[in-house]
């Protein structure tokens, strides 16, 4: 059985006959080498026939890089160990990012970020539809980056901001604690799967800016009556791993008109 040594040979002999080739890198060395025995052999060739000529030539290049090869090899040799240990580093730290759970939140206003929907508000008792209204949804993406489920993932509002009129200056909105969103139920992050989470909404029945499926204190209740630019931050934490995102929500008054930027990148 082949060991460690055997594949370092195999190896040394394959990229010193690559080498050897002359075409780049390293080989530009060698290919200085060769044009000076050339050069030498056809000076002392004297007024040796164009035939000959051609001939010394070919036997130069095939000596000089059968004198060269032992120093290649053992050039190639020697250094071959140092770089399977970068490569094996490397490949270990590829794998241990896959194997790690980890996930980022994102903000795509273009696709699903500003969502308008048509909500249909069913009796279950006897599955007629009892209201049907226009509403506009402002949600986060979360998507896997690993290979691995990040495992009971909590979205909660930590921050909440205003911009000034003039779009200079930030105040900060006190909150008394971070909001739960969705209803405070957990959910895995699976890899190959995006997810969304609605974290404002607005529905034309009302016409009220809402924060859906948390529980909102009372103490603000009223707060998002108010026109303007709210910065909300979002904080999705699964398997240990955080991630935030603020996303500012430009608020007319108007339940169709909303408009939403990335502010923090993930």
């Amino acid at each position: 059985m082949r060991g460690y040594w055997g594949d370092v040979h195999e190896r040394a002999v394959k990229e010193a006959m690559h080498a050897l080739s002359i075409d780049e890198g390293a080989r530009g060395v060698i290919a200085i080498i060769v044009a000076v025995a050339v050069i030498g052999i056809t000076w002392l060739a004297g007024n040796a026939t164009e035939a000959g000529h051609e001939f010394l030539i070919k036997i130069a290049v095939t000596a000089t890089i059968m004198l060269l090869f032992p120093g290649v090899y053992m050039w190639k040799f020697f250094t071959i160990p140092p770089k399977n240990h970068d490569q094996l580093i490397n490949e270990n730290h590829a794998l241990s990012g896959q194997l790690k759970p980890n996930f980022c939140l994102s903000f795509h206003p273009e696709a699903e970020g500003l969502h308008h929907a048509v909500v249909e508000v069913t009796n279950l008792a006897t599955g007629i539809v009892e209201r049907r209204f226009d509403a506009t949804y402002v949600r986060v993406r979360l998507k896997s980056v690993s290979q691995t489920t990040a495992a009971s993932c909590k979205l909660y509002i930590t921050r909440l901001m205003k911009e000034s009129a003039d779009g200079i200056s930030l105040s900060e909105i006190a909150l008394p604690h971070s909001l739960y969103l969705k209803n405070e139920q957990p959910f895995d992050i699976l890899p190959n799967i995006t997810y969304t989470a609605d974290f404002l909404c607005c529905a034309s029945e009302d016409n009220l800016l809402k924060v859906p499926e948390c529980n909102w204190p009372n103490a603000l209740k009223t707060l998002l009556n108010e026109t303007g630019t709210y910065h909300f931050t979002i904080t999705a934490n699964a398997g240990g791993i955080s991630a935030s995102i603020t996303v500012a929500v430009g608020w007319p008054g108007q339940w169709d008109k909303m408009v939403a930027r990335q502010v923090l990148q993930c």
